[in-house]
C-alpha cells in the first residue's frame, strides 16, 4: 500500500471529445494499495559453465477515489548466461511486460501498451571486486487503445534502440555500487508520440547511479538516481528528467521480511505542459513462499558433522558454518537476543568453514545463521524447531556439567531461552 501524490490518470474532457483528440492528463493525489508475485527459477551448470533463469511476475494496484481504474502488469523474462572464460561471460535475454487499465468510462484504452525486449550484453570481471559491463538492446512497445488522428484504424507503435556502458563495484557483504549510462532512440509510427509532440522521432541519454548495503545484518539499503534527457526531432522540446529513491527492508526470516520504498520524479522541459513533479511511497510486506538458499547443491570438502556445535570446557560453544564463498557469517540466537551484528565468525580456513566460540549458560538455546544478510537454518543442528515464520532453527542444549565435545538437544529443559 502507499500514496501518490501525482499519478497522471484523468483525462480532461468527456468521453466523447477523448476518441477524437489527445488524451490529456491533469495530476491528482491518491491513497492505493498493490500486491505482486515473482517466480523464479534457475538452472546452473546446464553444460558445464551455462545458466537459464526464468522469472514471471505479476502484480495488481487498485486506487482509492480519485482515479477512475485500476492497473494490473505481467511479465514474463528469461535470460541465458555463457561463460566463456573465468572473467568473461555474455547474457542473451528476451522479455514481454504487459499494463492493463481498467477504466470503465473512456471509449479508448489510451493506457494499455504491450512492451517487447531483446538483449545482449558482455560481462567482464577485472577482479572480485569490479564487474564492466557493454550492451544493446532493442524494445518494441505498442499501444493498444491508442490511434492516429489521421487513421483511426491504426495503432501508434514505437521502436526503441539503446546502447549501454556500465560497471559494477562490489563489496564485503554483498553491497554493491553500480552505474550505467544508456543512449537511446525512440521512433513512433504516428505524428502524436506518447509525449504529445508533433514529433515521430527523439533520442537521449539516461544516466543512473544504483547502490545496496546492509546498515545491520538484518536490515537492507538500497537507493537509486537517474538524470535523463530527450531532444526532439523538431527540436521544439526538450525534457529533463531527474529520478530519485531509496528502499529499507527489515528480513524477519527466511520467508518474510518488511519494506519502506519511496521515489521522486522531478521533469523540467521546454514546454511548461510537461513540467511535473512525482514522490511514491510504498510500504508493505514480502513473503517468500520458498525461502531462499544461499548455497545450493553445495559440494562439501568433509562431512557436515565437521559444523556441528561443540562445547569447549570453560570456554563455551564453538559455532561453524561450511560457506567457502561466503563474504561475512554471523550466528544469532536466544543468548543475543536474535542480534544479527552481535556474533560475527572467523574464516574462511582453508576448508571454507567459518566459526566463533561464545560463552553460554547452562540451557536451551535455539539459534540461526546470517550468511551474506540471508538466514539460514544450521546445517547440522542436535535439532530442529519450526520458527514460526515458515523457516527453522536449530536447538541445542547446554548441560550443567558440560563434557568437552557434547552438545545435546534431548533431556530435561532447564532454561528456554
Amino acid at each position: 500500500m502507499g500514496y501518490d501524490d501525482q499519478i497522471l490518470a484523468d483525462p480532461i474532457g468527456d468521453a466523447a471529445a477523448a476518441a477524437d483528440s489527445l488524451i490529456r492528463l491533469i495530476p491528482v493525489s491518491e491513497e492505493y494499495l498493490n500486491g505482486s508475485t515473482r517466480l523464479f527459477l534457475r538452472w546452473d551448470d546446464l553444460w558445464g559453465s551455462d545458466r537459464l533463469e526464468m522469472i514471471a511476475h505479476a502484480s495488481g494496484i487498485t486506487y482509492g477515489t480519485r482515479v477512475d481504474g485500476e492497473d494490473t502488469n505481467r511479465s514474463l523474462a528469461g535470460t541465458y548466461r555463457r561463460r566463456l572464460s573465468p572473467q568473461v561471460a555474455v547474457d542473451l535475454s528476451g522479455s514481454g511486460y504487459l499494463f492493463r487499465r481498467k477504466v470503465p468510462t473512456l471509449v479508448r484504452d489510451v493506457f494499455d501498451f504491450n512492451l517487447y525486449r531483446m538483449e545482449a550484453r558482455l560481462g567482464w570481471a577485472a577482479d572480485e571486486e569490479w564487474l564492466l559491463t557493454a550492451g544493446i538492446h532493442q524494445d518494441w512497445i505498442t499501444f493498444p487503445g491508442r490511434s492516429s488522428a489521421e487513421d483511426s484504424s491504426r495503432n501508434e507503435t514505437q521502436q526503441q534502440f539503446n546502447l549501454e556502458v556500465g560497471g559494477i563495484r562490489r563489496f564485503k557483504g554483498g553491497g554493491f555500487v553500480a552505474g550505467q549510462m544508456n543512449y537511446r532512440w525512440t521512433r513512433s509510427n504516428v505524428d502524436t508520440s506518447e509525449y504529445a509532440t508533433l514529433s515521430k522521432y527523439y533520442e537521449g541519454p539516461v544516466f543512473s547511479m544504483r547502490t545496496r548495503g546492509h546498515l545491520t545484518r538484518s536490515l537492507e539499503a538500497s537507493a537509486y538516481v537517474a538524470f535523463g534527457h530527450r531532444n526532439y526531432e523538431t527540436e521544439q522540446r526538450n525534457d529533463d528528467t531527474w529520478q530519485f529513491g531509496a528502499t529499507l527492508e527489515r528480513r524477519l526470516s527466511p520467508r518474510f521480511s518488511v519494506f519502506l520504498e519511496g521515489s521522486l520524479l522531478h521533469q523540467v522541459s521546454s514546454d511548461p505542459e510537461f513540467d511535473f513533479d512525482q514522490t511514491r511511497v510504498d510500504v508493505g510486506i514480502s513473503i517468500n513462499l520458498i525461502p531462499p538458499r544461499v548455497w545450493s547443491s553445495p559440494s562439501f570438502p568433509k562431512p557436515l558433522t565437521a559444523v556441528a556445535p561443540q562445547i569447549i570446557q570453560r570456554a563455551g560453544v564453538r559455532f561453524r558454518y561450511l560457506a567457502p564463498e561466503a563474504k561475512e557469517v554471523w550466528v544469532v540466537g536466544g543468548f543475543n537476543g536474535w542480534d544479527a551484528a552481535s556474533h560475527e565468525l572467523q574464516g574462511p580456513d582453508s576448508e571454507g568453514i567459518w566459526e566463533t566460540v561464545i560463552p553460554l549458560q547452562p540451557g536451551v538455546w535455539r539459534y540461526a545463521f546470517v550468511v551474506d544478510g540471508v538466514w539460514v537454518p544450521p546445517q547440522e543442528a542436535p535439532r530442529y524447531e519450526e520458527d514460526g515464520f515458515g523457516g527453522r532453527h536449530g536447538v541445542l542444549e547446554v548441560p550443567v556439567s558440560p563434557k568437552e565435545g557434547s552438545v545435546t538437544a534431548a533431556g530435561e529443559i532447564r532454561q528456554m531461552r
